[in-house]
């Protein structure tokens, strides 16, 4: 039995032994140096040893501390360029989260890269713009945008659960969100006031596992 289905072994049986185990780490993202606004210079960043610079067209480098130079474009749709970008460390590959535009649009892109050679392993279209910061938990994603929430499988890719349609035009509610909250069962999305005279702000309540949402 290889190591793998060993540690597996192992889970399974302290979870019939009633053996309390440690939660998943939570990882939260980083933002990437992407300057103001209107800056036409790449976005920034450092992972490791390495620094990387990503352009506004989604060309991407990295100098590792040897000096030794790799390269990847993460492919953008026509007209769109690269606002801003949140990056984290999975394993032992990257993982971008980036808010593309063009004139009138806003969106989201979520791509994984192989952490040595760069190769896209996936992307995946992100529906909303003011893009929240990214928080990990295992192999899950949690992500929101105006009127978006969403869990993203961090290995295949795809969207575990995703409610869109949440934002209310009488009050604003749900145009961006803070920081999402990672519980034992449920993800707290709370929506980022303002003004101060907007009152309590509300929050978007979601089951890990089953994806129900309440709004409060």
């Amino acid at each position: 039995m290889g190591l793998e289905n060993l540690s597996a072994a192992a889970v399974i049986i302290a979870s019939v032994l009633g053996v309390p185990q440690a939660p998943p780490a939570v990882l939260v993202t980083e933002s990437a140096d992407c300057g103001g606004l209107d800056s036409e210079q790449p976005c920034r960043f450092t992972q490791a040893t390495s620094e990387y610079q990503l352009g506004r067209d989604g060309y991407l480098e990295r100098r590792d501390a040897a000096g030794q130079l790799a390269t990847m474009r993460l492919v953008l749709e026509d007209g769109f360029l690269i606002e801003r970008a949140e990056f984290l460390r999975v394993g032992d590959d990257l993982l971008l989260i980036c808010e593309v535009h063009d004139v009138e649009v806003g969106v989201g892109v979520v791509a994984r890269l192989d952490g040595a050679s760069l190769r896209l392993k996936w992307r995946l279209h992100f529906p909303a713009f003011n893009i929240s910061i990214g928080v990990a938990e295992g192999s899950s994603l949690y992500l929101a945008g105006i009127g978006t929430v969403a869990a993203i499988d961090l290995e295949q890719g795809r969207y575990r659960w995703k409610h869109e349609g949440l934002y209310d035009r009488a009050r604003y509610s749900f145009n961006s969100f803070e920081v999402p909250e990672v519980g034992p069962t449920d993800v707290v999305f709370r929506e980022r006031l303002t003004a101060p005279e907007a009152g309590r702000p509300r929050l978007v309540r979601v089951s890990k596992v089953m994806g129900r949402l309440s709004k409060e």
